[in-house]
Parts: C-alpha cells; structure tokens; sequence
C-alpha cells in the first residue's frame, strides 16, 4: 500500500505529536496537518483524493435533483456496535450507551431540543437527515448481542492507523464487518485529544480499521468538561459520512471550503478557523465580516457541545451522498434484526494453541468453540488437520454446552509433525449426533512452525532464495507487510532481511522473525552478533514521535514466555550517514551505513536448554529496517581451566602461548618469563584489574626450550614450566 494512507483517516481531535506541541490554541483536529503530510509523502494520494471528491459532488447533485433517491423519502438505518476498551469496565455503563445513541439520533434527525438555539438567519440551512442509527442485535457470526462489546484491557488508542485499540491481538476489540456495522470504539486517548475517524471512498485505510474512536470522557454526562453531551460522536460520525471540517482547514486564508466540489450547494458561510468556547453573540470573522457571520454552531466546528445545534441542509446531503456511493452496504445491512437461531450450531471461534511455534513433533491443540443454536450440546466431533491431512485427529467430545455458551477444548494428540511451516485446520461436526445445520462457521485455521534443533554457531545471511531460512519462522499476525529477503542491499553477499516499514502504513503492529531452536545447555557463554541498516522518515530526534522499534527477545519455552534483551528506536537505531534529518524516500542502505551489534546472552539463560532469538519489529510507518550476517554461538570453557582457574596454553608452544583465567584476572599484576638459564627475557604488567581473561605471550623470537612463567597476583605468586619446540 501507499504511503499516502494518511489520506484514509481524518483524526479528528488528531494531532501529530509535534503539531500538537507547537500549537498555542486548544487543538482538537489535525485533518489538514494529516492531509499535508499524507501529500507531501506521496503526492498521487493528492489526485486519488480529488478524484474521490469529484465523484462525491456528482453524487450530490444527483440527490439534490431528485435523480437518485429522493432525500426526503430515504431513511438510512446504520447498525452500530460500541467497542469499550476499558480496564475499568464499570466507568461506561450500558444506560450511558444509549444515551449517546440518542444524542446520535436526535442530532442527525434534526429533533435536538437545544435547536431552538440557532439563530434565526440560519434557521433555514437547518437539515434534518434521514439517517437513523440503532444498536446491532446479531454478530457477524449470527449471535445474538446487545451492540455493546466490552474488552477489558489497559491499550489505548494512538489514533493512526494500526491503532491497537482496534486489535484483538494487541489488547484491543477486533471491529466487526465494516460494510455492515459503524464501528464505534470508545477509550482511552492520550494527550487528552478526544476521537478521529476514517473518512470513505479512500480505499487506503485497512477495512477492519474503518470506523470512529472516541475518547470515553465524551461521552454524555462521564465527565465535567466541556465536551461531555455526546457530541464528540456525532462530530466524528460526521467524518465517517465524510464530512469536513466547516471552515475547510485552509489556515484562516478564507480560500478553503467544507464542499470542495459543489460550491453551488455550499451552504455554510466562509469560515476563517475553527471556534472554540460558547460565544453567546454573532461572531463574525475575516471571511463572513458581517452578520450574521460564521456558523460555531455546527456540529463540524470545534464548539462546546452544548453550543453545537445542526447540520445543514447540503451537509445532510453530502453524508447521505457519501453513503450511496461510498456505504451501500451499509444501508441495507440487517443486523439491527434479531438473528434466528438454529437448533443446532456450532462455532469453530479460535485455535488457541498453537498459534506460532511447536517445540516438540506431538502436541495438543486447544480450540474455542460457542454453542449458538438453542438447544444444549452434549457431544461433538472435532476433527484437526496438520497441512490439509498430512497429520490427522479426532477427538469425540462429551459434556454440556448450553445455548449461547463457549468453551476451550484440548483435543487428542496431533503425532508425527515435521520440522517446518504448517496449517493447523480444526472443524467441528456432529452436535449431538446429528447434522450442524449452518457448516460456513465450523472451521478454524492458524499457521504454526516446528523448528528444527542447530548445532552452534548458528550463522545465516540469508543468501538462499528460500525465505524464511529452513527452520526459521515468520509471525505475520495482521496479513500485512512483514520480514522478506531483498537483494537490493547487504553488508555481505547478495542478500539481506527487510522491514519494509517504509510501505508498511499501518501503526503498532508487530512482526517477528524468528531462529530455530538453538541448544545453549552446558555452555559457559552465549552471544547474539547481527549486522543493522535502519533509518527513519521523521527526523529522529522528534521528541513524542512513534517511531518504528527492534527490538530481540529470546524465549526458552518455546514462545510461552519472552525476555526482552535489547530495544532501540529513533536515533538509537538508525545507521544512516546524515542522523540529523529523516529520509523521505524509501532507505537502501550503502556499505557503510551498517552496524555490527552483540548481545551476550548468558544472564538471561538460567535454566534454559534451548532457547529462540526473536527479532521483533514494531512498525510507526517510518523507514526500513535490514538484518544481515546473523550469529548466534556458544563459548565452551576448558574443563581443566575452570577447575584451576589458570590454564597456560598450548605446551608445548611453538611461537606463542595463552595465559588465561577463569572466572577473570583482577587480582593479576605481571607475568614474566625466565630462560633455563634464570633470565629474565619477557615481562608484562598490568595496572589493577585491567588484565584480560586471555593474554597472550609472543615468544617466536627466542630459542626452543624450556621456560618458567611466574606469574604474580595481588595475594600470591604462581611458576609453571612450559616447553618451545620448533614444531
């Protein structure tokens, strides 16, 4: 995908971190901030936009002319499900839920008691929607629900795309069939910025991102503030109907418009800036310097809720426009209908292990099943498959699943697995003995790998066109971009690991790549070296910037648990030459924007026998990261020199011996050398405790024969005999 798919969300109440730290105002929405940056990355988004916009202003003239559905007669039922991404659950109480619904319908229907308050002059651009909203009663799945989805999680929301809060994967609540329901996430957002949106008809944005995030704090009557009637929401809901903001984001120049593409039916007057507050009189401005002025009293306007009264006319007319072309789905969706349940239906929901690595050729699977037909379950069929029936089980399983009841099930053993990628497929049957009367949701899959145990070193530079390398593996957990092989740079040979974060537009998402098994028992020392090329697109000494992170893990029970070893970002990860600025073309590194990074993994080992090197990307959209000449090895100590704790090395020596110590030399002051003859003819001295653990003693220029070495520490003084030969 592009990078221009910034085009694709308008956060509202968004600000890029910098933008926000700059302003000297209350900020509530970055559009033309996003938008700039989104055009300046790709300037073609630029033309796709304009050209969405045009189709939408023929839509809206149609409207207007009768030529499609007639506005008066349309009513557009839009199935909501509220998303609350809470840790405190208790905070959003279902009542408070449909009281924001009802702020949403009174709104967009034009019956909000407080529109006695727009001022007479405006009275008649006073539009009333045939847009209804109503809470969802069925999941995509068919189950029954209330349209109020709770997830009990601390995430909150970043408000760009990739935004975890909309991820089950990342703590968040996965949204639900974007062309049939308004996803509506409510949460937290830091910064105190209160929501933003994905705006339609971009095709930028992934569809299980589409939807509108608001901060709890808006909703009606859970805070104090100014903005806590509700009507964050319908400001955000306005921008899913692709509204824009009503003095059109033109940085006071007065040339901006909120219909960019029918200016015949702009109905709002020139609006200079955003407003904030309550003003109790006509205010005017630079654009509309005469009464009656500007309309703060829209709801596209940065006015305090209770201030906000309307829509107008053209703007009732642009968002049911926007649904024709850019919902139709939408429209005609008829979730808001309770489901019908069946007698007997099962639900494959999840597999819950394995969902990444395996670490031995047996294993169970767990799988999550629901009961939604409405008589108990007592027997079913569970059929797992390993590589479309390579590897095959059956477990036939007994209990009580009562009507609308979920549960975990461990199945029989899945035998024989070999070492690689594979498919897990899990499919149910039989409830009860007789035929599930709904087969389309039986089905479960997930992918998983067996890796295989390496000697050490481990040593990859992925220079086989194969990828991942046999018995590495790949974690793609959101379909997207992820670790690929390149040819286009390496510090050595031909080939190279690649992070295409450049291209990768979503936010907060994590890929990993990961070592086979590797074998770190009975070794005194364990070391992870990798050559790095990174760079970012922001400068990376952007304070609050999100950028992208490596970060390594190693995990010694097969991906259960996980230690962090090393995590850097911005200007402590990148390698390019030019550090100051960022790079806003996609970044191949030259030879010498490489550097070589270790790790010593031994004080994170207790106890392992195996272990797997993870290296984690975390993308923020910002540039590519590369990996190359991978190793991982073991350093194994004489036996001989971890008993005596000096070993004097080889002997006989034939130009030069090693002195070493084990666990460390700190104590050690001198070493000298005698000839047979009591001569001295080598001496080496070493300020306290700077010797090294291995010293080595050159004597190629003296003759064969025997020598002493007398060796001085702080507490004590040792003499050992070693011989020269000439071979």
């Amino acid at each position: 995908m592009l990078r221009s798919v910034y085009l694709a969300i308008t956060p509202c109440l968004f600000t890029l971190f910098s933008f926000a730290q700059q302003s000297k105002r209350p900020v509530k929405c970055g559009t033309d901030a996003v938008l700039q940056k989104a055009f300046q990355k790709n300037p073609a988004a630029k033309k796709a936009y304009q050209q969405s916009e045009k189709l939408l202003s023929q839509q809206m003239v149609g409207l207007y002319n009768n030529k499609f559905t007639s506005r008066a007669q349309a009513v557009i039922n839009v199935p909501v499900v509220f998303h609350i991404v809470l840790s405190n659950q208790s905070i959003i109480s279902d009542a408070t839920i449909l009281q924001q619904l009802d702020v949403l319908n009174n709104d967009y229907s034009g019956l909000n008691a407080d529109s006695v308050n727009i001022p007479a002059a405006f009275k008649p651009l006073f539009g009333k929607s045939g847009i209804h909203f109503c809470l969802a009663q069925q999941t995509p799945d068919g189950e029954p629900t209330t349209g109020i989805d709770r997830v009990v999680s601390s995430t909150s929301s970043v408000f760009a795309p990739g935004d975890p809060v909309k991820h089950g994967v990342n703590g968040g609540a996965d949204s639900w069939d974007t062309k049939k329901y308004l996803n509506l996430w409510i949460t937290t957002i830091p910064g105190g910025i209160l929501g933003y949106s994905s705006i339609p008809g971009t095709n930028l944005l992934p569809a299980n991102e589409d939807g509108v995030v608001i901060s709890y704090l808006t909703l009606p009557g859970v805070s104090s503030g100014a903005y806590n009637l509700g009507r964050t929401a319908v400001h955000e809901v306005g921008h899913y109907f692709r509204l824009l903001h009503i003095w059109g984001d033109d940085n006071g120049t007065c040339s901006g418009s909120d219909f960019p593409g029918t200016p015949l039916l702009d109905d709002t007057p020139n609006q200079a800036d955003a407003s904030f507050g309550c003003p109790s009189t006509t205010k005017t401005d630079a654009c509309s310097p005469a009464a009656p002025g500007i309309l703060y009293q829209d709801y596209m306007d940065y006015t305090d809720d209770a201030c906000m009264a309307l829509f107008t006319n053209a703007q009732v007319t642009r968002m049911e426009a926007a649904v024709t072309l850019f919902r139709p789905e939408l429209a005609v969706s008829n979730v808001c209908t309770p489901p019908v349940l069946l007698n007997r239906n099962i639900i494959a929901k999840k597999i819950i292990y394995p969902v990444s690595n395996i670490c031995t050729s047996s294993f169970q699977p767990v799988v999550l099943i629901k009961n939604i037909g409405n008589t108990t379950v007592t027997s079913l069929t569970i059929t797992a498959v390993v590589d479309g029936g390579a590897t095959t089980s059956t477990t036939n399983w007994t209990g009580s699943l009562p009507s609308l009841s979920q549960a975990s099930i461990t199945l029989n053993n899945v035998t024989g697995t070999t070492n690689g990628n594979h498919q897990l497929t899990v499919y149910t049957s039989l409830p009860n003995g007789l035929s599930d009367e709904n087969v389309n949701n039986d089905t479960a899959k997930s992918n998983f790998v067996f890796p295989a145990i390496v000697q050490s070193p481990l040593k990859e530079g992925f220079e086989n066109n194969v990828f991942p390398p046999a018995g590495w593996a790949v974690s793609n957990p959101d379909n997207d971009i992820t670790w690929e092989r390149t040819s286009t740079a390496a510090k050595s040979g031909l080939a190279s690991a690649l992070m295409a974060n450049f291209d990768y537009v979503s936010n907060d998402q994590r890929d990993l790549l990961i070592t086979p098994i590797f074998p770190v028992q009975n070794v005194d020392s364990t070391f992870l070296t990798f050559q790095l090329a990174a760079a970012t697109y922001t400068d990376p000494g952007t304070i609050g910037n999100p950028f992208d992170t490596l970060e390594i893990l190693i995990t010694a029970d097969c991906g259960a648990s996980f230690t962090s070893v090393y995590k850097k970002w911005g200007s402590s990860l990148i390698t390019r030459a030019d550090k100051v600025n960022g790079l806003q073309t996609s970044f191949v590194p030259s030879t010498d924007e490489w550097r070589k990074d270790s790790i010593y993994l031994s004080p994170y080992l207790t106890g392992a026998n195996n272990i797997q090197v993870v290296f984690k990307n975390t993308t923020n959209f910002e540039n590519n990261i590369y990996l190359d000449d991978i190793n991982l090895y073991n350093i194994v100590i004489n036996p001989i020199l971890k008993e005596k704790g000096l070993l004097i090395t080889p002997n006989p020596f034939n130009s030069s011996f090693f002195v070493q110590h084990y666990p460390d030399a700190k104590t050690l002051k001198a070493i000298d050398v005698y000839n047979s003859l009591g001569q001295l003819i080598s001496q080496r001295n070493f300020a306290a405790g700077t010797a090294s653990d291995n010293i080595e003693i050159n004597l190629s220029n003296k003759q064969t024969g025997i020598y002493y070495v007398k060796i001085f520490y702080t507490d004590k003084t040792v003499t050992q005999k070693i011989l020269k030969t000439n071979y």
